[in-house]
């Protein structure tokens, strides 16, 4: 069970990287128009598409493993988050 939490804790780590390329895509794409920016909203498009497929495995994960929510939430807490 231990290599699963693992799995879905990359998985985690991976959506979190991508949501942080989408946040700064999309705060260049809300700039005025410049050339280039059909390549950046494909790149967009490509990010979430990314985050929509990283979701879904972890939702795979969870099925797979009888992994619930909470389980899942509290195997990703930090040792000093734990503790509170």
């Amino acid at each position: 069970m231990t290599e699963q939490i693992d799995h879905t804790a990359n998985l985690h780590r991976a959506r979190e990287r991508f949501v942080e390329d989408r946040r700064q895509l999309a705060a260049d794409l809300a700039e005025p128009l410049k050339k280039g920016d059909e390549k950046q909203r494909e790149l967009f498009t490509a990010i979430q598409f990314t985050i929509d497929a990283i979701d879904q495995s972890i939702e795979d994960e969870r099925s797979h493993t009888g992994q619930s929510a909470i389980a899942e939430v509290l195997a990703n807490l930090s040792e000093d988050e734990r503790r509170l």
